[in-house]
């Protein structure tokens, strides 16, 4: 069983969603490897700023280009903000908006970005929260996923802050867990479960202790990924911790105990 069905992240996306990236504008746009040319270019010959490549005009409309697309998608949200789940999916305009976020991505390639081109990225990606494209694309940023992180544990959109320490973790950061600590003590439950859940393959012995921690919590949810940071970590109590869940009083808690321990007889 995945550890998306057992911790209650939700077992697929609606059709609206899949069918958004098969056909994406490419204006506006500039290539990837035509940016890393100019900036070999520049490192070998002149020496130049990399940031000067492009000309300033060139990244001001890329900042222009999400800037109006962000605005589009804030004036179409109000009428349908909570609709259902996957309200998001129905923006008509997730072709345009999507590839501006990835220029502005290939622009952290040529410069830094300003507060208010990182907040609008982390503002898309957030409501790209069913499809998480553009949360798996930050994973070929990580100068700008490392900028993203320290600005997205105070950034007051939680669907946002979840999704980057799952990015840091994917990219194999070096510093991953630096970067993941912070939102382990997220206001959120769900951002701290889904942070400890990736927090444990970069720091096990400090994750085995929060999830120690988390076994006596509330919410089921949080038990239950409790139960897979043991599991993740291979705590010497997982065998004993999973023989107690047996008995816990909700069903999806010792169902995901059972399942683990049938893990361990087939190990």
């Amino acid at each position: 069983m995945s550890l998306r069905s057992t911790t209650g992240y939700g077992a697929g996306k609606p059709s609206a969603c899949t069918k958004r990236y098969w056909l994406r504008p490419r204006t506006h746009t500039i290539d990837l490897d035509d940016v890393r040319s100019i900036l070999a270019s520049n490192e070998s010959s002149t020496g130049a700023s990399s940031c000067c490549a492009l000309g300033k005009s060139t990244v001001w409309a890329m900042n222009k280009f999400l800037q109006e697309e962000v605005a589009k998608f804030r004036e179409w949200a109000p009428s349908h903000e909570g609709t259902y789940g996957e309200w998001e999916c129905d923006y008509p305009g997730w072709p345009a908006l999507t590839q501006a976020a990835e220029d502005m991505m290939v622009e952290a390639l040529i410069g830094k970005i300003n507060d208010i081109d990182a907040d609008n990225l982390l503002y898309t990606i957030a409501r790209d929260n069913e499809i998480e494209y553009l949360r798996r694309r930050l994973t070929g940023y990580p100068e700008l996923l490392r900028t993203l992180a320290k600005r997205a544990a105070s950034y007051p959109d939680a669907v946002a802050r979840w999704q980057i320490p799952v990015s840091v973790h994917e990219a194999e950061l070096a510093d991953a867990a630096e970067l993941i600590r912070p939102f382990l003590v997220d206001s959120d439950e769900y951002v701290r479960r889904r942070s400890l859940l990736v927090f444990a393959f970069h720091s096990p012995a400090e994750a085995e202790t929060i999830a120690i921690q988390n076994l006596n919590a509330g919410f089921e949810y949080t038990r239950i990924a409790a139960l897979h940071v043991l599991s993740t970590v291979r705590s010497p109590l997982l065998v004993r911790t999973l023989e107690h869940s047996l008995g816990d009083p909700n069903e999806h808690v010792r169902n995901c105990a059972r399942n683990l321990l049938s893990g361990i007889g087939e190990a």
